[in-house]
């Protein structure tokens, strides 16, 4: 049992790591080489990848094995029994010991057909794109707010057209590639996109693969500065969406966001450009009025205008203002597809909340539990401190482990969050992480009691403790989700 723990629990490690093997010799060294120092939260997903890579481990030991029982038979042992027995099931035990090398191997070797494969994929994939003359491709990208913008113009421009999207998880140019083949065919309209970052020039690979005709650009933060390793190169990654836009598309761009209005001029190049913001930015066409915050847990409400036109008044199930934004996006898209206000307007009130992203869920005893474990980068953190705070007649709870792949803005970032957090919490919840303690700084620097932070070894413990710890009628935020492959 043990040996089977040993061998699947490094093989979900590389998964963590999505196979990137420095990042996995480095992951081991911190969660250790023969059992996790912590409680793992997940488990190993038994894709066609990790079967490949257990199978092929499997067959070198087997091998190995072999030669080894080879040599005892026909060779003997340099040691006489009962020393020579308890020899070879050392060197048996030795070999099991060996899987973290047995992956390695394995994945090396696999790396050239890899390669092969995926190219093949994606070739036949940019090959379908590129005879479906009609298809408009939607790109968006950022560091924070993608995936409830996808969803917002999905259901917007679905009112019109034939519409397919990115799931949650495919924002890989493997994951994109695999949809195009599977899902787009010559009844869709558009074709909406995703697009993840880790390393520069990701988003340039994924545009040579689905060519934005609209892009749209959420924002820039410090989310994936790890691998980034500074805001310059996140800035110019992100950026690479509108750089590779047709020369006769549109960039939409998030007008409350300080890093794109201080660098858009310089990655544009005369592509027509839209603003849009959650408040009021002279150059975006679209504005929210008259906003309300229910505290009933409803949502948003506020009117849409045009310019000095007032629109239409909605309520929206979102609890961030952010939403207004998204919605103005949205609108600026489908008015230059050839929608009409009317449909837009229908698309809005179809609008629902994304799961674990400011995911309002009413509880027992009056208790409103804010979901928003998804979202883990200072942007969204903030977000979710406003939306906290427009909760004035209840006690509020605030529960996270921090933040991950901050880089060398781990420490700003989270002290930000702790000094925000101040001002709106009754109560911090911490769990034990390398980034948890910054936000404590924050908080007691900014004059918050210390005996209101409550710190648990692990998630688990503290979701445990809320039984006793909540009261009726708290408001609970979850913030972020801490993955078992950080610290």
């Amino acid at each position: 049992m043990f040996f089977f723990h040993f061998i699947t629990y490094h093989l979900y490690l590389l998964q963590l790591e999505n196979y990137e093997l420095v990042r996995y010799w480095r992951l081991i060294s911190k969660k250790g080489l023969f059992h996790p120092k912590e409680p793992l939260r997940k488990k190993l997903v038994w894709t066609a990848k990790a079967k490949f890579l257990f199978a092929g481990a499997t067959l070198l030991h087997f091998f190995l094995t072999l030669y080894l029982v080879y040599t005892v038979l026909f060779f003997a042992t340099p040691y006489p029994p009962p020393l020579g027995v308890m020899w070879f099931v050392a060197r048996l035990l030795f070999l099991m010991l060996l899987y973290p090398l047995f992956y390695t191997l394995v994945l090396a070797l696999l790396i050239p057909f890899d390669h092969i494969t995926k190219s093949f994929i994606i070739a036949r994939a940019r090959k379908r794109i590129a005879s479906l003359k009609h298809l408009t491709i939607v790109g968006i990208a950022g560091s924070y707010g993608k995936t409830t913008m996808k969803e917002v113009i999905a259901t917007m421009l679905g009112q019109k057209f034939t519409v397919v999207k990115t799931p949650d998880s495919v924002n890989t140019p493997l994951g994109v590639a695999r949809l195009v083949l599977k899902k787009i065919t010559a009844q869709t309209n558009i074709f909406i996109v995703e697009m993840g970052e880790h390393y520069k020039g990701d988003i340039a690979y994924l545009c040579s693969i689905a060519p934005p005709s609209i892009s749209v650009i959420t924002g820039i933060n410090e989310a994936h500065l790890e691998r980034l390793k500074n805001m310059e190169n996140a800035i110019a990654t992100i950026f690479e969406i509108a750089e590779n836009t047709k020369r006769d598309g549109i960039i939409v761009l998030n007008a409350d966001d300080k890093l794109i209005q201080n660098h858009y001029k310089n990655y544009t190049n005369g592509r027509e450009t839209f603003f849009y913001s959650s408040s009021y930015f002279p150059l975006s066409p679209y504005r929210g009025e008259n906003v309300l915050f229910n505290e009933n847990g409803s949502g948003v409400t506020f009117t849409l205008f045009e310019g000095e036109r007032p629109l239409e008044k909605f309520t929206v199930p979102f609890l961030g203002k952010y939403i207004i934004g998204d919605i103005s996006a949205a609108w600026t898209i489908g008015i230059r597809l050839g929608m009409s206000n009317d449909e837009l307007a229908n698309g809005v009130k179809e609008l629902q909340p994304i799961p674990h992203r400011l995911q309002l869920i009413k509880g027992e005893r009056g208790i409103l539990v804010i979901d928003d474990s998804y979202n883990g980068n200072p942007a969204g953190a903030r977000e979710a401190i406003n939306a906290l705070a427009q909760f004035s007649g209840r006690r509020k709870v605030y529960i996270t482990p921090g933040l991950v792949e901050m880089g060398e803005k781990t420490r700003q970032a989270h002290r930000e969050i702790g000094k925000e957090l101040s001002k709106v919490a009754d109560l911090v919840i911490l769990i034990q992480t390398s980034a948890a303690p910054f936000i404590a700084e924050g908080l007691v620097e900014n004059g918050f009691p210390k005996e209101n932070v409550r710190w648990y070894k692990t998630a688990p413990e503290a979701h445990e403790a809320l039984s006793s710890l909540l009261r009726a009628n708290d408001v609970v935020l979850f913030q972020n989700d801490w993955g078992d492959n950080y610290v």
